[in-house]
């Protein structure tokens, strides 16, 4: 059950103190004014402002479009989608049980301000009535202990003419993310080697389980299990340029991505960095943003 990774990255996220400015100018004023004096709230705010940029393009639907988040987290996001497209349908799904207070203080407060539409449970035990114009997850598929049987549900819950957007490290890029470490052959011989600065790092950010809940997904075995399930994926090799942006600027988000930061901005200083917009070194990137929809040649 991929609960427990999401506490994990919930916990991992709050422990790390963002100190980048609170951007308000696109999300909701009334969502930010609302959890602000929350604990952390700078976290949830931040996180919620950068997946709005890559999601936000998604959302000219029609009016009546159903829209799903898996990992709705602290609901800043789906609360502020529910208020600003009042045209579409927002269900968020997000599994909550006992240690969650901090998440029920925002969830609460949103819900007294915006009628959000959360599902406490997993994407596993969600009940899919009809399909969904949308589906997406942000910063949640790597932590899934399964990920192909996730794009089996996401089949069926995208129908024939829905989409599934996916934003998640590439472990094809050789650098574990969260961690900053090299990645050494596989998972297994990684920790092996890195023991005991992972042990270091989950107690100075307690977030133990972490490793754990990591599945080191590749842009290139999604691809090769999506086209099993007659789906295509499309990848957007922009999104490593974004986040090369974002290292420029984000001086917090620079020091937390250590090595894999340093490595991105010395490819950039040297314009490798152009290599990865050819479809060869897709599966190289160190972050992918992906587009899946059904194939039109078999969509039975």
């Amino acid at each position: 059950m991929y609960q427990i990774a999401n506490v994990h990255l919930a916990v991992y996220q709050l422990k790390k103190s963002i100190k980048a400015p609170i951007l308000t100018k696109e999300l909701s004023s009334r969502i930010v004014d609302t959890v602000t004096h929350l604990e952390r709230s700078q976290i949830w705010i931040a996180e919620a402002q950068n997946a709005l940029q890559y999601i936000s393009p998604h959302l000219e639907l029609p009016k009546g479009a159903r829209v799903l988040e898996i990992g709705s987290g602290a609901c800043v996001l789906l609360g502020h989608m529910t208020l600003e497209y009042e045209a579409l349908n927002f269900t968020g799904i997000e599994p909550l049980g006992p240690g969650f207070d901090s998440l029920n203080k925002y969830i609460k407060s949103i819900k007294a301000i915006a009628d959000v539409n959360l599902l406490e449970t997993s994407y596993e035990e969600a009940k899919i009535d009809k399909p969904y114009d949308l589906v997406f997850l942000i910063n949640v598929f790597e932590h899934l202990p399964d990920w192909r049987h996730f794009l089996k549900f996401a089949r069926e819950a995208i129908g024939q003419n829905g989409k599934c957007i996916i934003l998640c490290p590439n472990y094809g890029f050789p650098i574990e993310s969260h961690y900053g470490l090299p990645i050494l052959f596989n998972k297994s011989v990684s920790y092996r080697v890195f023991k005991q600065r992972i042990a270091k790092f989950d107690e100075a950010n307690d977030c133990h389980g972490l490793w754990d809940s990591l599945n080191f997904v590749k842009f290139r075995d999604v691809k090769n299990a999506a086209r099993e399930l007659n789906l295509d994926v499309q990848f957007d090799p922009r999104i490593s340029f974004k986040f090369i942006e974002r290292l420029k600027d984000d001086e917090e988000f620079r020091r937390r991505h250590g090595k894999l930061g340093t490595i991105a901005r010395m490819i950039a200083k040297t314009g490798l960095l152009n290599v990865f917009k050819h479809r060869l070194f897709w599966n190289y990137h160190p972050y992918m943003q992906l587009e899946i929809t059904r194939s039109n040649s078999n969509s039975k």
